[in-house]
């Protein structure tokens, strides 16, 4: 993503989530991070799962599945702020491009 959306990439690591290896992307939204966590799905599958969304202990948490990645999104950031970065996000996906 670019600075233009709104949502710049700070950083990345290697992270490790219910025992696998996972990309963990860090994004900035004016002053709250965005912790995007990615992953092969484990059957390889192409298909997509629709985005859920829930609320944790004041994070809100988005979790969906494109082009045989899963995705999880998490931040503090406000639910409707959070649904526009991974609106992004899943275009970019689509559109054949990285998160990056």
């Amino acid at each position: 993503m670019q600075t233009s959306d709104g949502f710049p990439l700070v950083g990345g690591r290697l992270d490790y989530a219910g025992q696998r290896t996972v990309a963990a992307l860090v994004y900035r939204h004016r002053q709250h991070i965005i912790n995007l966590f990615l992953w092969p799905a484990e059957d390889g599958a192409m298909g997509g799962r629709a985005m859920t969304t829930e609320s944790r202990q004041g994070y809100h948490v988005l979790h969906w599945s494109s082009g045989g990645m899963i995705y999880w999104a998490v931040s503090d950031l406000n639910a409707a702020d959070l649904t526009a970065f991974a609106d992004v996000v899943r275009n970019r996906a689509a559109a054949g491009g990285a998160p990056e």
